[in-house]
């Protein structure tokens, strides 16, 4: 069942192991006992055997290019894109869809599972020897960053409240009231055409959430009642604090209160009623993707290309474009193909039928 053969290692010497007969695997020989346990007799790792003598491709540059137009930057994506998609069991081939894989320790817990619990005590041994120790700022490091977080605050207004307001509503000015959602413009919307008396409230409300000060605003002042419209709240320990150590009456405003306001709103103004602020506040957003990057990059070539001038019938224009551009030879076909998919298509297409 078993036959002794020397296994292909990194290191100099090779590691002793067997193979196993039924399903022809090379097995180290401390795995051999649980091998034999779990042997089903099926071939794993079993290589593809696959005729490249067919694959018709050029090379321009550094790019490799199927005869169907696929760009690849190594052989081996070249070679699996070949499998893919020009051969027959490729294209039987059906790929595991993401998520469906089930973890290993799913529904596993430290009492039912002996791996976890060992896992568990051990931590829980490191911890009280004191080997897990938690990062601690020194004063001067935090007095460091909290200058810096306020900077940024005061550099970018509005971004998280101030004068402006924060959060993620839709903001905007009607008839000199602003709001800093549409479920406050709908209040207003209201109140206006029902002719019900309000004003903006402006002032501040001290309170103290986990033994540190804070500052309150409510959104409203109806007939001498503070009115808050909330439709999203992230912290309800917050919101316990400000409401209850808010010293004058307050009226609180969730979805059953401004659901009839809405519907009133809606029914006569329609769906779009922010379209009716006179200076909407169009949020601030920096992304910070690769996406974005890679977008402001192109920006910054598009305009380099006024003053370049680079023959494209040439062989060699890729690297002559990435030399010129400070980028890699991929990054620059990536631009041209994107911004200039015309001199793309002429330059690119003309080395494919040489």
């Amino acid at each position: 069942m078993i036959k002794i053969v020397e296994k292909k290692t990194r290191k100099r010497n090779p590691m002793r192991a067997v193979c196993c007969l039924s399903c022809k695997n090379k097995i180290s020989l401390n795995r051999l006992k649980l091998h034999l346990k779990t042997c089903n007799g099926k071939i794993k790792n079993q290589p593809r055997k696959i005729d490249y003598s067919h694959m018709i491709y050029s090379k321009i540059g550094s790019d490799l290019v199927c005869n169907c137009g696929k760009i690849c930057d190594t052989l081996g994506n070249l070679k699996l894109h070949y499998w893919r998609k020009h051969s027959e069991d490729g294209k039987k081939f059906i790929p595991t869809p993401t998520g469906t894989k089930i973890a290993w320790n799913k529904g596993l817990t430290k009492e039912n599972n002996k791996s976890l619990k060992l896992s568990s005590e051990t931590y829980q041994q490191r911890k009280a020897q004191g080997l897990y120790k938690p990062r601690v700022y020194s004063l001067e490091a935090r007095l460091n960053l909290s200058n810096k977080t306020k900077e940024w605050i005061k550099n970018n207004p509005g971004r998280l409240g101030g004068a402006n307001g924060g959060g993620k509503g839709c903001k905007g000015v009607y008839r000199g009231i602003r709001c800093d959602s549409s479920w406050e413009l709908a209040y207003v919307l209201y109140n206006i055409d029902r002719g019900i008396s309000f004003v903006r409230n402006k002032e501040k409300f001290l309170y103290y959430h986990q033994n540190s000060p804070h500052y309150y605003t409510p959104d409203f002042i109806e007939n001498g009642i503070y009115i808050e419209v909330k439709g999203y709240d992230r912290n309800s320990h917050l919101l316990q604090d400000k409401i209850s150590q808010f010293p004058h009456e307050l009226k609180l405003l969730r979805y059953p209160e401004m659901e009839p306001l809405l519907n009133y709103v809606i029914n006569k103004f329609g769906k779009n009623f922010t379209d009716l602020y006179d200076n909407k506040i169009k949020k601030e957003y920096i992304d910070r993707s690769n996406r974005a990057r890679k977008f402001q990059k192109f920006n910054e070539y598009e305009k380099a290309m006024q003053t370049i001038s680079i023959d494209f019938s040439k062989k060699r224009w890729i690297p002559e474009l990435a030399a010129i551009l400070g980028c890699s030879r991929n990054i620059a076909r990536r631009f041209i193909k994107e911004r200039f998919p015309e001199i793309f298509k002429i330059a690119y297409k003309h080395h494919l039928n040489k």
